[in-house]
């Protein structure tokens, strides 16, 4: 059973019934209902943002020790290595990777998520209207686009959030410790 009862297949693939846009739904509270695990993509990005004074000055190490491992161990299969999260400048620095490869991506297409939709209700009520398949091959495709849009918008403001929150957390944390240096004075 979907959660969505409208996330139902056609009755035909021959034609696309628009019925509605998809969307990402927000419960009561203003919040998003998606489920999201990031954990691989993120630690993707926390490799490529890491730097050497991460994980307490051993990054290099734990790098050269995967590699060595990774050379030493004959197995058929590439070990994978997952970097965990380590500190809140290391996660800063890593949603904001996630954030900019995310927006770089969504400024390669051509139209907006907006226009998507516009085009794809304008298509649908032709559609209905005539009684008569339009080109389905379009409708799929900008379907197809809007999903990744909106997929990478949804990763954007994760991103977004994350930052903030982390962020915030440093302002805290360097706000006590300058409450600390100056009652040491």
């Amino acid at each position: 059973q979907p959660r969505d009862i409208l996330a139902r297949p056609g009755k035909s693939s021959k034609t696309v019934q628009l019925h509605t846009i998809p969307t990402f739904y927000n419960n009561k509270r203003g919040t998003s209902n998606v489920k999201f695990d990031g954990s691989h993509i993120i630690a993707t990005c926390r490799l490529i943002v890491l730097t050497e004074q991460d994980y307490d000055g051993r990054a290099l190490e734990l790098l050269e020790r995967f590699l060595w491992k990774q050379e030493h161990t004959h197995a058929d299969v590439p070990l994978d290595f997952v970097a965990h999260a380590q500190g809140d400048h290391l996660e800063y620095r890593a949603l904001e990777c996630l954030y900019r490869l995310v927006t770089r991506k969504l400024s390669h297409y051509p139209t907006t998520i907006l226009e998507d939709v516009d085009k794809l209700t304008q298509k649908s009520n032709q559609q209905q209207q005539q009684q008569t398949p339009l080109d389905t091959r379009e409708q799929w495709s900008l379907l197809v686009n809007l999903g990744e849009k909106q997929s990478l918008e949804v990763l954007s403001k994760i991103a977004l959030d994350g930052m903030n929150k982390k962020r915030k957390l440093y302002e805290i944390e360097e706000n006590k410790r300058r409450t600390q240096e100056k009652h040491n004075r």
